[in-house]
């Protein structure tokens, strides 16, 4: 988690495109180690997570805006 929070801060269009949201600009990143994504939108000043979510609990969060 500390190395992907390390990421955001160097690269934060790192993690993929979410097209599946209602929030514009989510974006979701696949940590292996921990078999979950971590779900967030970024500005050029801020980066915020929007949800931690296992991998294995099926589909992908719902997100509204």
């Amino acid at each position: 988690m500390e190395q992907a929070i390390t990421l955001f801060a160097w690269l934060p269009g790192a993690g993929s495109l979410y097209s599946q949201a209602r929030i514009a600009g989510l974006r979701r990143l696949y940590i292996r180690r921990l078999s979950s994504h971590i779900y967030y939108t970024f500005t050029p000043d801020t980066v915020t997570i929007r949800a931690f979510w296992h991998a294995k609990r099926g589909h992908g969060r719902t997100f509204r805006s």
